[in-house]
């Protein structure tokens, strides 16, 4: 809205507010925005001011197995095996902030700005039963199969433990903490910003009209505080019953193994650690010119009009990352990082886990302590290099144009050029015995299209019109 939109001498204030709380995680919720609009000097100028505030605090439970076709230890074939299954719970907190100021003199020029912030952070914690780390007996019995756990690592609210009477599910089945196999936790900040400038206005000059528009456009995706991802793995293999009654929603039951074993964090070691930066950035430049003008053939209204625009775009993505294995005399355990928080029920129940979770600042302070002495690094060559890249566009076109009535005949016709040039470098990566040959690549693509038009309308009665283009 416009602050011309208001009689002469009034300014308006609106406020709204809204709240509410998620049912998953009990959490908060806030949305807060708010305008303000004022016309100044008269007619002449005019301020319009928009401000919004959104914060979220959101937990989302997830599921995802993986079939396929897997040969039992006695030669049948399995064309339908649960191979894997893994469990997320994913802990979000996304703030947004959102301002634009836009003052105005009269409908002649306008400056207008956008400034957008949005945080995301998340906690992701992934259970992975390896079903097919396994040997099959049967469809439904596998022994020797890896658990994968994810760790939670963000304090939620705390929730006692289920009593022992509500550790069932899938018609009678213990449930066991899937989040307790094998660990893989991922904490990471993602900040996005959006900013947007553009200026212009339009400018009689005896009969032509000129209009004049310029805008600018950044944005930028990062995690400042890097992705931490480690993984904790079960100290032995399990033997599973699976349940596959709902294939949707496998049960599984640990035979070979007792809760107090699979809950207990000493009995989980260090498996790995992932750590990465990512930076991706996008910028737009937009000038536009147009200049027109109304005319009288004799007893026939017509118009022509000409114009320019230039637009250039880049976007480039810089990541890092880097994989690291222990290699210090003792063995580390999930018990080190251990922050005594617990989880709510998983599907409403339907898995009730009961995971030891993790305390993510002491991960990356154990991170910070050993990098480069008891943990050996190791570049991931394929997001480091591999991912990133540097891309631009620039398109260059003009046009012309007129049109003219002869009575109920509308005649239209025109030309567009638009000139376009991209330019990209990136990386090759070429397989070698020992890794990557990293082999830095650009090319260069430019072409130029020429768009003639004509439209012709012919207005039959107040109700028909024919067209022709």
């Amino acid at each position: 809205r416009s602050a011309f939109d208001l009689p002469a001498g009034q300014r308006e204030l609106r406020l709204t507010g809204g709240y509410g709380r998620a049912d998953l995680g009990d959490r908060p919720l806030y949305d807060l925005a708010g305008s303000y609009m004022q016309r100044l000097g008269g007619d002449k100028l005019a301020l319009s001011v928009n401000g919004t505030y959104r914060d979220t605090k959101q937990i989302s439970h997830n599921n995802e197995s993986r079939w396929g076709e897997e040969t039992a230890l006695d030669g049948t074939t399995i064309p339908f095996a649960l191979q894997e299954t893994q469990f997320y719970r994913y802990n979000n907190e996304r703030k947004g902030l959102g301002l634009e100021f836009r003052p105005s003199e009269g409908s002649r020029y306008f400056l207008r700005g956008m400034f957008n912030k949005r945080d995301d952070y998340q906690n992701r914690q992934g259970d992975r039963f390896r079903v097919d780390r396994g040997d099959y007996l049967s469809p439904t019995q596998v022994s020797g199969a890896r658990i994968v756990r994810a760790i939670k690592s963000h304090p939620t609210r705390n929730a006692a433990p289920n009593s022992a009477e509500a550790k069932t599910s899938h018609a009678g089945w213990p449930t066991i903490d899937l989040l307790q196999m094998n660990k893989q936790d991922q904490d990471r900040t993602e900040t996005q910003y959006i900013t947007d400038f553009s200026a212009g206005g339009t400018q009689r000059l005896g009969p032509w009209s000129l209009d004049l528009t310029a805008a600018y456009t950044y944005g930028e995706q990062n995690k400042d505080r890097g992705q931490i991802l480690p993984e904790f793995q079960l100290n032995s293999d399990v033997d599973l019953n699976l349940d596959l009654s709902d294939p949707e929603e496998p049960g599984f039951q640990v035979m070979n193994q007792d809760l107090g074993y699979l809950n207990d964090p000493a009995n989980y070691e260090l498996d790995g650690l992932d750590f990465r930066y990512q930076k991706t950035t996008d910028q737009e430049k937009i000038g536009a010119i147009n200049l027109g003008r109304s005319f009288a053939l004799g007893t026939h209204a017509g118009g022509v009009r000409f114009g320019g625009k230039l637009r250039q775009k880049s976007k480039d993505r810089h990541d890092q990352r880097w994989s690291y294995d222990w290699a210090g005399d003792e063995s580390v355990l999930m018990a080190q990082f251990a922050s005594g928080d617990t989880e709510e029920p998983f599907f409403g129940g339907r898995y009730n886990f009961f995971p030891p979770t993790v305390d993510e600042a002491k991960v990356r302070d154990f991170l910070n302590a050993n990098r480069g002495t008891n943990l050996e690094e190791e570049t991931r060559v394929e997001d480091t290099f591999g991912a990133a890249y540097d891309a631009g566009e620039d398109i260059y076109s003009g046009y012309a144009m007129g049109s003219l009535n002869f009575g109920r005949l509308l005649v239209l016709a025109g030309v567009r050029d638009e000139y376009t040039r991209t330019d990209y470098q990136g990386t090759r990566l070429n397989e070698v015995d020992d890794g990557f040959e990293i082999q830095p690549v650009e090319d260069a693509r430019s072409y130029n299209f020429v768009f003639p038009a004509l439209h012709l309308r012919f207005a039959a009665d107040d109700r028909t019109n024919l067209r022709f283009a």
